[in-house]
Formats: C-alpha cells, structure tokens, sequence
C-alpha cells in the first residue's frame, strides 16, 4: 500500500538520480536507488516492517534487508550516492526525531549556529570545486592554440580544412599502442 511518504520519496528519487526505481530490472543504476529508498524510508520511519518496505517497490524483505545492510558498501564505492541521499532528505524536508525532542532555545540556537558553520564550509568548498572545474583541463598550450584557431576562423574555408586535418590526425594516432 502507498502512503503519502512514499510516493513522495519515490518522486524525490526519480528526480535527484532520474531512476525509476519500481522498473523490474537488475541495473546498478537501479538497484543502488532502491538502496537510497530502503535507506530513507527506514530512516524517516523506523517502525516500518521490511516486508512493508520491500512490498512498496515490488520486492520481499530479505531483499530489502540484504540492501540495507550492503547500502555503506554501495556508498563507498559510488560516493554520489551519499549525495543523492542528503539531496533526497533535503527535498523532503527531513528532520531526524530526536529533532523533536525536548530541547531549550538556547541549544537550539547553539545547534543552528554549528548548521550554519557548516553550510558555510560546504560553500567554500563547492566554490573551490567549481573554480578548479573552471579551470582549463589541460597544460598543452598546442590545444588553447588550436581552440583559439577554430574560434578565429568558424564558419570560413580554413575552419574547414583545420577540422578534416584535425580528424586526420586523430584516426591516424588513436590505435597507437606504445
């Protein structure tokens, strides 16, 4: 039986991995966002049976708990997936239980502050990611040459010849084996 929780976080999983994770189908690409699934719903709802888990995405408890206990696994070798899990928490607007809890404003305050501490580091660092993805990939000036060429001369005959010749060249060189 659907509740509201899971489609919603079926939903959420198609949109962050773009999986439909009710297709019938052995894929990796699948298998690991059921995981995210099992992991996030066992997560929000710790009450919830295995076997109601498995049986929301067509699948039995062992198989569910087989997934759950190899999610860490999965994570390490495929560190997007501990991505797309914070982007799936995120999106459903996840706050754990003990969140809940009694707890003074002051300690609250004090918890929002450390929040947004690290907010502010993660910023820094996706900053830093993207200035390093904008940097240029390669050192071979030949290559900035090249580029800098085909930009010059789009569109007219020597653009042309710079293409063949370049395509030339690289069937020429990609089978050679050193």
């Amino acid at each position: 039986m659907e509740t509201q929780i899971t489609l919603e976080l079926k939903k959420a999983i198609q949109e962050i991995t773009g999986v439909d994770i009710n297709e019938v189908t052995r894929k990796r690409e699948t298998i690991e966002a059921r995981a995210i699934y099992y992991k996030v719903l066992k997560q929000i709802d710790k009450n919830k049976t295995l076997k109601s888990i498995g049986a929301s995405v067509g699948k039995d408890h062992a198989t569910v708990l087989h997934s759950l206990k190899n999610y860490d696994m999965f994570e390490q070798f495929n560190p997007t997936l501990k991505l797309f899990r914070k982007q799936v928490l995120q999106r459903l607007n996840y706050k754990p239980i003990e969140y809940f809890g009694n707890i003074s404003n002051e300690q609250e305050i004090e918890r929002l502050n450390v929040y947004i501490f690290n907010m502010e580091q993660e910023i820094e660092s996706l900053k830093e990611t993207i200035t390093n993805l904008q940097k240029p990939r390669n050192n071979y000036n030949i290559v900035n040459n090249i580029q800098q060429l085909l930009l010059e001369t789009e569109g007219t005959e020597q653009w042309q010849i710079i293409v063949e010749r370049l395509q030339a060249l690289y069937k020429m060189n990609r089978n050679i084996k050193l």
